[in-house]
């Protein structure tokens, strides 16, 4: 498939609006909606307990495929930290629930932690107060599983062997912080999940990345959904913390929005997100299809059945542009994202 998930931090208002994309509670964390990496929202951890992780995010990666999360990460320098397990480690990211990496307590860099030891460590110390890029890798295989790890661009290590979980799909990841006794915060920002099954958005390491969120900002080209109040584009700009919507009660009708432009301009685009979030308030059979036009071209994603009675996130994913070209940033600033039915 390639990219699963990602999530630049930028559309939430508060910690419960980022459950509504992630898929559940979060557990000792919180949103600062300044404290990103480029100055937008991060999700943070300032716990004097290690339970602070995030909702588990739902992926699909198939058995036998390479799961890999990379984000930014930033805690304080040199942090005092309660251990988790043993006097060497805190566990900050998992795989079904499953912890393999964590921070050394001693030399602040990462390792591959499993039975309360590390297995190898880094080089790079990332808590000093700074933003890093984490790139992590994991094959699950049982006794034979592997393990990657990069940060900043440079190898921690690469293809170890590890003791893991038996080959299977991996449904969920988790990201935290470790143990600050609340000397944090931590926050990690513009957090991805992919494998290498896709034939795009499927190499590792992806090296230093920044995710863009652009809200609705104009009309599209088509409007055939009833806005709650007002137009159609000013229902869908507020995040996930808005209060108002557009609906259909028929089938095959378009609702297409202009987007806000890109604020810098990147050597590469290597994809093109729409994110949604709607259920169905009926009994029968409602879905939402994914659109996106660019250059006089409409393309379509994958169709999603609404819950009834309740509302769910999606993502679509567009690595190549509706003409199958890379994207770039022209076509991004011209873009139009909607969704038919």
């Amino acid at each position: 498939m390639g990219l699963q998930f990602c999530d630049g931090m930028d559309a939430y208002g508060a910690l419960a609006d980022m459950t509504k994309k992630w898929g559940g509670a979060t557990v000792g964390g919180a949103f600062n909606a300044t404290g990103g990496k480029f100055g937008g929202g991060a999700l943070s951890f300032s716990s004097t307990v290690f339970t602070c992780r995030s909702a588990a995010a739902p992926v699909a990666i198939v058995s036998g495929a390479w799961c890999y999360v990379a984000g930014w990460f930033k805690s304080p320098a040199s942090p005092s930290m309660t251990s988790n397990g043993s006097s060497s480690g805190q566990l900050f990211m998992q795989f079904n629930g499953l912890g393999y990496i964590g921070f050394s307590t001693t030399t602040w860099a990462i390792g591959l932690y499993q039975g309360g030891s590390f297995l190898t460590q880094g080089s790079t110390p990332v808590l000093d107060g700074n933003w890093h890029w984490v790139e992590f890798g994991i094959k699950f295989n049982g006794g034979s599983s592997l393990s990657s790890c990069y940060v900043d661009g440079i190898a921690q290590w690469t293809n170890y062997t590890v003791n893991a979980a038996a080959a299977g799909a991996v449904s969920n990841f988790n990201v935290g912080g470790p143990n600050q006794n609340g000397a944090g915060p931590d926050l990690w920002d513009d957090v991805i999940c992919w494998d290498d099954q896709g034939t795009t958005f499927n190499t590792f390491p992806l090296g230093p990345q920044r995710i863009s969120t652009l809200q609705p900002n104009a009309a599209g080209d088509s409007t055939q959904f009833t806005p709650s109040t007002g137009a159609n584009y000013a229902c869908v700009n507020a995040g996930y913390g808005g209060t108002n919507s557009v609906s259909d009660s028929s089938t095959g009708n378009i609702d297409l929005y202009q987007m806000a432009d890109l604020v810098y301009s990147p050597a590469t685009v290597k994809a093109v997100v729409g994110n949604y979030y709607g259920g169905n308030p009926g009994t029968g059979t409602a879905n939402l299809i994914p659109k996106v036009k660019s250059g006089g071209t409409v393309a379509t994603g994958t169709t999603r059945a609404l819950p009834i009675g309740s509302n769910a996130g999606y993502q679509q994913f567009w690595p190549l542009d509706p003409s199958s070209a890379a994207w770039t940033v022209a076509n991004v600033n011209a873009i139009q994202i909607g969704m038919g039915d």
